[in-house]
């Protein structure tokens, strides 16, 4: 085959592996290879070089014969053939699935010991008293290891020499896995094995770290080459240090074989204990990723656009309307205990653990809050900082970054929110004055139960004609009850009424406080507003009270980024609320999906269900400027649900 066919074949070869994996229905051709060379073994072995050469020569020979006979049939073939059996066949010495799956075992298994046993089958170092930490380290050690021998550079033979390339690297790979030891039996008899996989492995291993720099970095960090050489295989230290550095952890250290303390080096830096997130970000990786990245698009002109570059802080909104208590009006919680909604995502985006109930929040259909999705992306590609504004909470997150502003929360508005909406929306605009910026810009994002109906009164109390305008987290939205509720909404209000006095009864404390905050932010920073029509009505309170307060926010430092479930919901009409204010604004959705989510329930999104919130939209808009693609940001997500499960 020709070069650009023998390209053609490899990322084909991947691809079927990363879809299908091993073909169960035949034996693998690497356990023929094994019975080949133990069969020679079993014949030749003698403590001896030559006879282990001899051994080397023969399977070689074999292997060559067989590989270039099937080389030469293929190409006999119509070129179509040749390229999809190539293809076929040579997707059997790629293991990428596999490799990906055994260590996503690990991390979802739920005892100890059973991680022990899993990690036993991938490693040959004593797991028996292993911690989760030297788990987690020992998973992340064989995974960039073998990323070369398995991945990488049978690509990359199959690249340079077609089909008998890949057979023959892995004739190779396998002999050395087979008697490659430094030990009493194979010292001598496996030395011209070790010695042949080493040097068909330099130029992979180091491809393999360059790769492994590149995906997670998005620079050329070559820091890892400190450590490179440290190891005792001069191909293995390669990936293993890329990899410490790319995420950030410090691996290698002193290891248990067979009862006895092996001295090894380290590789990277750092003294934090090695979690299930390190693997997670660890398993994003996916060659030829630029298949099917997520993109952005401008909501009003439906162009290509993307967030600013560099690093985000983000802060989330988190309040409690007492609105969200009127029977059948949200369903974005745990019934009966909705106030806990908010709660739950501040603790849940800070930590990916909950402290306050044991269980995130969900619809009662089993739909699961958007914070997964702002969790997931951080946990690709980490935001500077993650905050939380406490703008009127029942219950106070526990162990997260919490600022508070001495703000109750507001009162239903069916009878009257009860707030002091001048003074909310001041203490607003002070932080926006006060905070300071960790990284490049702010992702702004809320959590507050049944705020999109105290979205839609404030607008229209405001005197807006956005009448059905506003969404919400149902996929058929409950008209009947969010319209009596606003109706007595703005039965209270009075025509003689300021615009804060009318906000006072029918807005939130989350839409005030984030509204006069924008006003100062934005002559500060960029900020992006990660919300749909909830941060959309925060917009059109700020311009209504630009004259009562005689400031306005900069809009061309501000962006509202959004889902494309919410800009694409039959149900509400973003596009006509924005079309409300004084201003041209940015804005921008993502096109992430569920549509191949392994667990059903997360399907219901792309159905209407939930669609936006816990700064959802920023994230995934974020995580497009950083080049995630849609199926890592899905699988990370189905992860997380899998280790709560």
């Amino acid at each position: 085959m020709h070069f650009t066919t023998n390209v053609i074949v490899a990322l084909l070869a991947y691809l079927i592996d990363r879809i299908f994996g091993e073909f169960r229905f035949i034996k693998h051709p690497v356990m023929i290879m094994g019975d080949l060379i133990a069969t020679l073994e079993q014949k030749f072995y003698k403590d001896s070089v030559f006879r282990g050469a001899l051994v080397v020569v023969i399977v070689l020979a074999v292997v060559g014969l067989v590989s270039i006979a099937l080389s030469l049939y293929l190409d006999y073939l119509n070129t179509y053939v040749n390229i999809l059996l190539s293809s076929l066949v040579t997707s059997m010495f790629v293991a990428h699935k596999m490799l990906k799956e055994s260590v996503l075992e690990i991390v979802t298994l739920q005892t100890l010991q059973q991680k022990r046993q899993a990690i036993a089958m991938l490693v040959s170092r004593d797991t028996e008293d292993l911690s989760e930490n030297e788990i987690y380290k020992a998973a992340i050690e064989t995974y960039a290891e073998n990323l070369s021998d398995g991945v990488v550079a049978p690509l990359f033979y199959l690249v340079l020499f077609g089909l008998p390339g890949i057979i023959l690297y892995k004739a190779i790979n396998t002999m050395d896995s087979m008697v490659g030891y430094k030990n009493e039996r194979y010292e001598k008899f496996g030395k011209v094995a070790a010695r042949l996989d080493d040097v068909a492995n330099f130029i992979p291993s180091r491809l393999t770290a360059l790769l492994i720099t590149l995906y997670y970095t998005k620079t050329l960090d070559l820091r890892y080459l400190r450590d490179a050489n440290k190891h005792e295989s001069p191909n293995a230290g390669h990936p293993i240090a890329a990899m410490a550095y790319a995420l950030g952890v410090k691996l290698g250290g002193d290891t248990s074989y067979f009862g006895k303390i092996k001295k090894k080096p380290f590789f990277g830096q750092g003294d934090r204990q090695i979690t299930h997130r390190e693997i997670v970000k660890m398993l994003s990786l996916t060659f030829f990723a630029t298949i099917t990245p997520m993109k952005s698009y401008d909501i009003l002109t439906n162009q290509p656009t993307q967030l600013p570059q560099g690093r985000a802080d983000f802060l989330l909104a988190a309040s409690v309307t007492k609105t969200c208590e009127i029977e059948g009006i949200t369903q974005a919680g745990i019934p009966g205990k909705i106030a806990y909604t908010p709660t739950l995502d501040a603790e849940f985006i800070v930590s990916e653990k909950l402290y306050s109930m044991p269980e995130i929040a969900e619809t009662p259909s089993g739909v699961p809050t958007p914070a997964l999705i702002t969790r997931a992306v951080h946990n690709l590609n980490p935001f500077a900082t993650i905050e939380i504004l406490d703008l009127g909470l029942e219950v106070k997150p526990q162990h997260v970054p919490l600022h508070s502003f001495g703000i109750k929360p507001s009162q239903s508005i069916a009878k009257g929110a009860g707030i002091n909406a001048k003074e909310i929306f001041a203490k607003g605009m002070e932080f926006g004055k006060t905070y300071e910026l960790k990284g490049s810009y702010l992702i702004l994002g809320e959590s507050t139960p049944s705020g999109t109906t105290t979205a839609a009164a404030s607008a229209l109390a405001l005197g807006y004609d956005l009448d059905g305008a506003f969404s919400s987290s149902f996929l058929d939205v409950p008209n009947s009850i969010k319209n009596k509720t606003i109706q007595q909404a703005l039965s209270l209000i009075k025509p003689n009424m300021s615009h804060f006095e009318k906000l006072g009864v029918v807005s939130d404390n989350m839409l005030l406080f984030c509204a006069g905050f924008l006003v100062e932010a934005t002559k500060r920073f960029e900020v992006v507003l990660a919300g749909g029509t909830q941060m959309a009505a925060c917009l059109l309170i700020a311009d209504s009270v630009r004259e009562d307060i005689l400031q306005r926010l900069n809009h061309n430092n501000l962006t509202l980024a959004t889902t494309q479930w919410v800009a694409k919901d039959r149900n509400s009409d973003i596009v006509r609320i924005l079309s409300n204010l004084s201003y041209t604004l940015k804005t921008c959705y993502s096109t992430f999906s569920f549509a191949d989510a392994k667990i059903p329930v997360l399907k219901k999104y792309d159905e209407g269900e939930a669609k936006e919130g816990v700064g959802a939209g920023g994230a995934l808009g974020y995580g497009v400027t950083n080049g995630l693609e849609n199926k890592e940001v899905l699988e990370t997500i189905e992860l997380m649900m899998y280790q709560m499960a």
